[in-house]
């Protein structure tokens, strides 16, 4: 028996009809799988993004600066030798001034660690404001208690007192543009690099101010228990001040070229050992080693010759202190100079790689390696 036509074609259709309906299926069932790999995707997409943001931002709000709270609490011990030279002067009481340019130098620190705490804010009104009034506390303060000194009646404190206005005098002059300088250059630092800074920065803060506090603590005792009725306070206490003075003014020198100038120098101008050895050096770089190796030279010296039980500032040490003074000022002026403000204000020239010999000649000695500046603490 024939089969009925219809059917068998009803068949075939249906056959069809069910192959088409499973291909659809399968093509449905492929698209829902790309559809849920795309939106993986697009989550794992969103997920990184929104990582990077949150590490962006926490390198920004970080990284990059310490808290008002710390800045708050340096720019109290920057205000200590403001506060005590202005009580001392108008009272015209000789125990508060010479406590005041004990403290000094520590208040120095303070400020400059006040200052440098937020360098990516620099080109603000606002910061510049702010650096420029609380710097020019440091020389306005000196130049008080100096002009206090030099009103008493005992020739030795009034040479303190002159000496102080001078440097009151110098840091205005040399000190206030340079700085500005070098935290112009800070604010320029690549983003890794500012990091470490600022963070060195800030370690460094326990160990300057506990060494300062610890060389000024001798002298702040004798001044404390000296009594004008056996005689001057500077004849019972010249010794261990200006000793104290004078290694205090050391340590921030070599701490402003650790911490300050040490991470503005780039890989082409260094000066590496091999060319300190063998005197390859600069004119330039070779004073400003010959003036930095006789003020650590003349600081042991007079460190050496410290009293802590307190006596006169005799001949000899006045001798020192006054050599350490002059040397002081001209390599703090071509350090200045040849560094921070020749980097901010001339143009640099590229250097290949055949010039790398010349430019390792052409750094400035002391800062151009942070570990030849660290060598030298």
């Amino acid at each position: 028996m024939s089969s009925d036509p219809s059917s068998t074609m009803m068949k075939r259709l249906n056959k069809r009809m069910t192959d088409m309906e499973a291909k659809l299926a399968e093509e449905s069932k492929l698209r829902m799988g790309l559809e849920a790999k795309l939106a993986e995707e697009r989550k794992m997409r969103e997920e990184l993004g929104e990582e990077l943001r949150a590490s962006k931002e926490a390198v920004n709000t970080v990284t990059f600066k310490y808290s008002k709270g710390w800045r708050a609490i340096f720019q109290l011990g920057a205000l200590v030798t403001p506060a005590l030279a202005a009580l001392g002067f108008f009272r015209q009481n000789e125990k508060l001034l010479l406590t005041a340019r004990n403290f000094a130098v520590f208040s120095e620190v303070c400020t400059l660690l006040a200052l440098g705490a937020n360098p990516k804010n620099f080109g603000s009104w606002e910061e510049k404001a702010y650096i420029v009034t609380s710097f020019m506390t440091w020389p306005l303060s000196t130049f008080t208690f100096g002009l206090g000194l030099s009103r008493v009646e005992d020739p030795t404190a009034v040479k303190m007192g002159k000496m102080d206005m001078m440097i009151a005098i110098f840091v205005m002059l040399v000190g206030l543009p340079g700085i500005l300088s070098v935290f112009k250059l800070f604010s320029k630092l690549p983003d890794a690099k500012l990091s470490g800074a600022m963070l060195f920065l800030f370690q460094s803060a326990v160990s300057i101010l506990g060494s300062l506090l610890y060389v000024s603590s001798s002298s702040f005792r004798c001044v404390i228990n000296s009594d004008k009725n056996v005689g001057s306070i500077v004849d019972q206490c010249g010794n261990p001040m200006q000793p104290a003075n004078v290694v205090s003014t050391y340590l921030i020198i070599a701490w402003i070229m650790r911490y300050l100038f040490a991470p503005l120098t780039d890989a082409t101008n260094q000066l590496s050992w091999k060319n300190v050895m063998e005197l390859r050096m600069s004119k330039m770089q070779f004073t400003q080693g010959a003036l930095f190796s006789t003020m650590s030279l003349l600081t042991m010296v007079i460190f050496a010759n410290t009293n802590e039980n307190g006596t006169e500032f005799d001949d000899f040490l006045h001798l020192l202190v006054t050599s350490f003074n002059l040397v002081m000022f001209v390599y703090v002026t071509l350090l200045f100079s040849e560094f921070a403000f020749k980097k901010l204000f001339c143009k640099r020239t590229t250097t290949t790689r055949d010039d790398t010999t010349e430019s390792d000649n052409s750094g400035t000695f002391g800062l151009s390696e942070a570990g030849m500046s660290s060598g030298m603490l």
